[in-house]
């Protein structure tokens, strides 16, 4: 009772192979748990290299990291048509993993000896819609004791009572792929690759005695390499919007101590960035290499979309800062580098 799904002449063209043909049979029962064009770009095997064990052990690896299989066998045999020749026969047993889990986290907290308990419940799901996405739905709350930022005497009070209340729902959703990527260019990509898009949204509400908070943050990025040695990750959008009420009474307090670091840290702020990260490391398996070299480059501006979309333009604070939705929002560039060079015969 198997059906098969057969996958005809998928041409790739490259610099160093003139043409390259894939073909691969994809036997399963019902609807295949999982797309077999996504199997394919983890398969290494391919005419007309031959089956080292180099490339095995890389879709082995490839595949184990897609994380929705439970067991992955292959199978290596002779080829039944030429038994004298140089081609092999290899079959990948493939068993899904559990798709979908729940977990219940709590969690105790002790400070100064005073108790607090936080917990979450979150959903998780490995291959959402059988390309591998990653689904992961979480809800954290909870209620401790923490330290007043501000007392009468100066200093804080031994016995502490439960003052913060926090809770908050949070969304992760990964592909291991660029996304989004049209299905026909996304085909004439290298598999050396190994791409992912990763998308977080996190609430957070917090109610102390001094203040109420809300933060709201989103990211959406890419990963991916280039060749052996080098790497990029593309920041797309990344914000994080923070707005505060506080109390009166602490307010006063607050700007009675002038403190121009402490009155920003319970401020409303917003900050909207994108950046690119960029590595390169001379490192690679298997290879004797006397100098490795290693570079890490991290590019950040902040407020570049805002100013040149003119959103925040003609809207001012009493500090002159550039507002949106009355918040003021950060503008700056971070370059970070990081170099390293070492010299010596390395075995890796």
């Amino acid at each position: 009772m198997l059906d098969t799904l057969i996958n005809i002449d998928t041409i790739f063209y490259r610099k160093k192979d003139p043409l390259i043909t894939h073909k691969g049979v994809y036997i399963y029962n019902d609807i295949p748990f999982l797309e077999p064009d996504l199997i394919d770009k983890q398969n290494f095997l391919y005419i007309p290299h031959w089956a080292k064990e180099e490339y095995l052990e890389r879709s082995y690896r490839t595949m184990l990291q897609l994380d929705v299989f439970s067991t992955i066998t292959p199978e290596i045999k002779i080829d039944p048509a030429n038994p004298l020749g140089r081609n092999v026969v290899v079959t990948y047993h493939l068993v899904p993993a559990k798709r979908s889990t729940f977990t219940l986290e709590p969690r105790v907290t002790n400070s100064n000896s005073v108790l607090g308990l936080m917990g979450s419940i979150s959903y998780s799901n490995k291959n959402l819609a059988r390309g591998a996405q990653k689904l992961k739905v979480s809800f954290t709350g909870g209620f401790e004791s923490q330290p007043l930022i501000i007392t009468e005497s100066g200093a804080e009070s031994r016995i502490r009572k439960l003052n913060t209340f926090e809770w908050g729902p949070s969304i992760q959703l990964s592909f291991p792929k660029l996304v989004p990527m049209p299905k026909k260019v996304w085909a004439t990509f290298s598999k050396r690759l190994y791409p992912s898009t990763k998308f977080d949204l996190t609430v957070n509400i917090q109610r102390r005695t001094e203040f109420d908070r809300r933060l709201a943050h989103f990211s959406y990025e890419w990963n991916f390499k280039q060749g052996k040695m080098q790497e990029w990750g593309l920041q797309f959008v990344n914000f994080d919007f923070v707005r505060l009420e506080k109390d009166s009474v602490f307010a006063v307090k607050l700007d009675s101590l002038n403190d121009p670091f402490l009155i920003n840290s319970y401020a409303d702020h917003f900050t909207l960035f994108n950046g690119l990260v960029y590595k390169i490391n001379t490192q690679v398996p298997n290879v004797y290499n006397k100098t490795i070299f290693n570079l890490v480059v991290n590019v950040i501006q902040s407020g570049g979309i805002l100013n040149f979309t003119g959103l925040g333009s003609n809207n001012l604070s009493e500090d002159s800062l550039k507002q949106i939705f009355g918040v003021p929002f950060a503008q700056f560039v971070r370059f970070d580098n990081q170099v390293c060079i070492s010299t010596g015969l390395t075995e890796n």
